[in-house]
């Protein structure tokens, strides 16, 4: 699952490391970057601040097909 995470500048350089060593994620404007939750995960774990802003919906449709799935 991909996560949604914002950082002030002082947070970023704290978690650059493990973002640079475990994450394919992408980096958007706003010190806003797209993870996986694994990621995620080992930031909060070792005491890095983040604002979590959005994580990818996992939810079906009646249909069966995952929400933003390509059919």
């Amino acid at each position: 699952m991909k996560v949604a995470v914002q950082f002030t500048p002082d947070e970023e350089l704290e978690a650059m490391d493990i973002i640079l060593q475990r994450s394919p994620g992408m980096i958007l404007p706003g010190h806003v970057y797209l993870l996986e939750d694994a990621v995620v995960c080992e930031l909060h774990d070792a005491g890095v601040h983040f604002r979590v802003l959005s994580r990818e919906s996992v939810v079906s449709d009646i249909q069966g097909a995952a929400s933003g799935e390509r059919i």
